[in-house]
């Protein structure tokens, strides 16, 4: 189930009638092995159970209420909230913290407001601030690398790079040295430099671009997320750009690394 899904079903228990399947469904799987007694308003039942004490067992009476049982339900959802979280590889958490984090914040408000749901809000409190302590570092790494990093001192590559890049048209034309350089700095990027390739050449492009052996510094996983706070791609077919996930799956094709081979790496960067 996707997060967002997982958010939705918080919201669920907005609902005062969320759950009462569920609840009739534990009263009688539990009936079958216990003589359940519901009250009449069915939003409690009792059921004896055995416990050992000193060496003796005895019978105790244990209580189920409705809402104890929505509470746990609430809580479960917010540990699997957590744990798929926690599933999600770094570049992910980057891309998803900030707005899973924002929702939890909507929802704790809702939850804050409502008398009868105050059962849930510490619950849900205690999750935004777990999220937003623990996985701030996330967040704080988009700006820490800001951009790519070429390892030499001299910018002459950079430079034929990107008079390369403009003449055969793969850059805007309207993009400054200036900007162009900014991408190989690791500074705050001042202006997107927009992509005029295909999606494929902006992939391989990438990939050049964090290879130790062409004098560029490897920054992994982040690379796509990355690539898309500095290049901006729109899409043919419609008006939305790039991102990180279209730019991590797309396929390289075979005529694209001849091209980008041909006029990037072989006569520039090896």
């Amino acid at each position: 189930m996707q997060l967002i899904d997982l958010i939705d079903d918080l919201k669920e228990f907005k609902k005062p009638d969320y759950l009462v399947k569920e609840f009739r469904d534990l009263y009688s799987k539990l009936n079958e092995f216990e003589v359940c007694t519901p009250n009449d308003k069915f939003d409690q039942f009792t059921y004896n159970t055995p416990i050992v004490t000193n060496e003796e067992v005895v019978d105790t009476e244990v209580v189920v209420t409705f809402e104890s049982f929505r509470l746990q339900k609430f809580k479960a959802t917010i540990k699997i909230i957590h744990n798929q979280f926690e599933n999600l590889s770094q570049i992910e958490k980057i891309y998803y913290c900030e707005s899973l984090v924002s929702q939890l914040k909507e929802a704790s408000n809702y939850f804050s407001r409502e008398p009868e749901l105050k059962f849930y809000h510490p619950e849900i409190k205690l999750a935004v601030k777990d999220l937003s302590s623990a996985y701030s570092l996330y967040l704080n790494k988009t700006t820490k690398r800001n951009s790519f990093k070429y390892n030499n001192s001299s910018f002459i590559k950079i430079q034929i790079l990107y008079k390369i890049l403009k003449e055969n048209d793969l850059i805007g034309n309207e993009i400054t040295l200036n900007d162009f350089e900014l991408v190989f700095k690791n500074e705050i990027i001042k202006k997107l430099i927009r992509w005029t390739g295909s999606t494929s050449e902006l992939k391989y492009f990438i990939k050049i671009i964090n290879t130790p052996g062409h004098g560029f510094e490897d920054t992994k996983d982040e690379k796509w997320q990355i690539a898309v706070n500095c290049f901006v791609k729109v899409k043919k077919r419609s008006l939305e750009t790039v991102d990180y996930k279209n730019l991590r799956t797309y396929k390289i094709t075979p005529s694209t690394i001849t091209k980008l081979d041909t006029l990037i790496v072989k006569p520039i960067l090896k």
